[in-house]
């Protein structure tokens, strides 16, 4: 094959573009195209999209040969050596020797062809299922924590199609499976790079400065992180597409470098550190509690066996369902996915709405990572609720409410009036804080200490914060004859707080008033009250959801192989088709209490 010319299809690339000299002569400052080509750098690199203007290419092991596969218009696999640019030319970085990340490994091409033709058949749904049913095998904990790690690693294979993400933080003793849910991820979701106690520039030179979202993280005895300025600015910034970190590069003459950071990122260890040396992270991250536990297996033995054959259907379920998802990968990366709104904002939205976004066609997965995320949101809030922003938000709250009240009720003193609704004596605030905080006092004067936020309050901070959080104005006042200073604070920036600071009972996705139309279905002829067809078919496809998902939840803890699959299959193999006149079903609920589903 013509690397060139095949190149030149797919990324439309001019002759004066190839030569990198803008005649299209062939030659640049008299040295002809092979000695351009020696002179260009070389570069090592996992996959490629052109930043996502172009095929995807992925780095990949055939036969022994490191090549990247890329899909043509026909869906077929084609192999390639390399990736000619115009100032360099990228390489495969997987060889059959490659450590970490585990590289993607096919004896033929005819094998990674019987892969592709597997994939091509497999839903998301079924991947879920799969997933989960292999993560129960080797880690013991709650229902709603397999169906996060689930979800998360199906979703790391499609990270670079996202523009942010969140981070997990598996927290425990010795001996309580953290370090077996690490392993599980290493083999089972995207390009894991799985390290103890790394560096910043060890996180930032593995994700490289070409095209983010190379790797994914798994960090074992990462206590450090709350310590470490550099590598938690890394997972401050890498939670987002775009984020980098600048160096300067002296080979080669002195330049700057912008290393990229995007990409999810997990991590272990045994004490988590305090609120405040974590803030930034913890607030992007779901964090997972372990104890110890008895699972079925030792993911451990599995991965080295020491030859028992016992071990060897584990293994290769392991080794070739990542074959599956990385066939998976390639084929639907290209797909549509939709935007959602959900009714919950800011950190919350961001914190969700990836994983919701990438299931939302998937039914039977969809309503329990929307329970399992609903947990965390609540887990993070209670944590949020105690942070020294939380309970200020409280104190205002507490004082424009009372003076509401007095106001509207015709008590309030002349002084109250003149004040209004959103202005606060800096003593009131004190004061208020001093009692919804449990402030007791210190031997320095005027500043408390606070058991409920953990910290010293003052005047001074209390004020701070107010102006820099809350928008709040300094102003001063006539009250008794005296000037005394306030703080006046806007009701529109204050709502926009509340939502930071209350979240909904429950994650749900909110329909526009359009999709609601598409989705109703007449359930009763306005004469007959004979049920049609197409709903009499809804009412059976929501009783074998609902069948599967209580199915699933009263057994979570079965580790029978192949469990979930096959609880799937038994429920849904009796289901008829769909009425002929018909090619979509819409979410239905047929009785009071029936349980709907988002679309089938």
């Amino acid at each position: 094959m013509d690397v060139e010319k095949e190149y030149d299809k797919l990324f439309g690339r001019s002759n004066d573009n190839r030569n990198g000299n803008g005649c299209g002569s062939g030659k640049s400052n008299g040295r002809n195209k092979k000695q351009i080509e020696k002179t260009k750098k070389n570069i090592a690199i996992k996959k490629y999209t052109q930043n996502g203007k172009g095929q995807l290419h992925e780095s990949v092991v055939i036969a022994e040969k490191s090549k990247f596969v890329y899909l043509d218009k026909d869906k077929k696999p084609q192999f390639v050596d390399e990736i000619p640019r115009v100032n360099d030319i990228l390489f495969p970085d997987d060889t059959i020797d490659t450590q970490n990340p585990i590289p993607f490994i096919f004896d033929s091409k005819e094998e990674f062809e019987q892969y592709l033709e597997e994939a091509k058949l497999i839903d998301l749904d079924s991947l879920f299922s799969k997933v989960e049913s292999i993560n129960r095998k080797y880690v013991d904990v709650e229902d709603h924590y397999h169906v996060s790690f689930t979800a998360d690693i199906l979703w790391t294979w499609l990270q670079d199609r996202f523009g942010y993400t969140h981070n997990n933080i598996i927290v425990g003793d010795n001996g309580s499976g953290k370090n077996s849910e690490l392993l599980v991820f290493k083999y089972l979701g995207y390009r894991v790079f799985y390290v103890v106690s790394a560096s910043a520039a060890n996180y930032y030179t593995k994700m490289g400065n070409v095209e983010e979202g190379q790797i994914t993280i798994a960090e074992d005895e990462a206590e450090d992180i709350a310590k470490d300025r550099e590598k938690r600015n890394v997972w401050k910034s890498g939670y987002c597409s775009g984020g980098t970190v600048p160096k300067v590069e002296l080979e080669g003459g002195r330049k700057s470098e912008d290393w990229l950071t995007y990409g999810q990122k997990w991590a272990v260890m045994e004490e988590l550190p305090t609120h405040k040396e974590m803030k930034g992270i913890l607030d992007r991250s779901n964090v997972f509690k372990f104890v110890a536990g008895d699972p079925q297996y030792n993911i451990k033995d599995v991965i080295k066996s020491a030859g028992d054959p016992k071990f060897k259907p584990l293994y290769d379920e392991l080794i070739n369902t990542r074959k599956i998802l990385f066939c998976w990968r390639i084929l639907h990366y290209d797909d549509a996915i939709l935007d959602i709104d959900l009714n919950v904002k800011n950190r919350t939205a961001e914190v969700t709405k990836p994983l919701i976004k990438l299931f939302q066609n998937s039914p039977i997965a969809l309503q329990r990572i929307l329970d399992s995320l609903t947990k965390f949101m609540i887990e993070r809030h209670e944590i949020k609720k105690n942070s020294f922003e939380s309970k200020l938000y409280e104190v205002i709250d507490k004082l424009k409410e009372e003076r509401k009240e007095r106001l509207e009720s015709g008590i309030a003193t002349n002084d109250e009036k003149n004040l209004g609704e959103l202005t606060f004596t800096n003593a009131a605030l004190m004061n208020m804080a001093k009692e919804i905080m449990e402030c007791t006092e210190t031997e320095k004067p005027n500043i408390f200490w606070s058991s409920e936020v953990g910290t010293a309050i003052s005047q001074t901070k209390i004020t701070s914060v107010a102006k820099s959080k809350f928008k709040a104005d300094p102003c001063s006042k006539k009250i008794e004859c005296k000037t005394v200073r306030c703080l006046t604070f806007d009701k529109k920036f204050l709502n926009r707080i509340k939502s930071a600071y209350h979240v909904p009972k429950k994650i749900e996705i909110i329909k526009s008033a359009e999709q609601q139309e598409k989705e109703k279905v007449t359930l009763v002829t306005d004469v007959t009250l004979v049920r049609s067809p197409l709903a009499l078919y809804s009412d059976i496809m929501n009783t074998k959801i609902k069948a599967i998902t209580q199915d699933l939840l009263k057994n979570s803890n079965k580790n029978d192989e192949n469990y979930t699959n096959q609880v799937a299959k038994s429920a849904l193999k009796d289901i008829p088709l769909p009425p002929t006149s018909v090619t979509t079903v819409t979410t239905v609920t047929t009785t009071e209490n029936a349980d709907s589903i988002e679309s089938i």
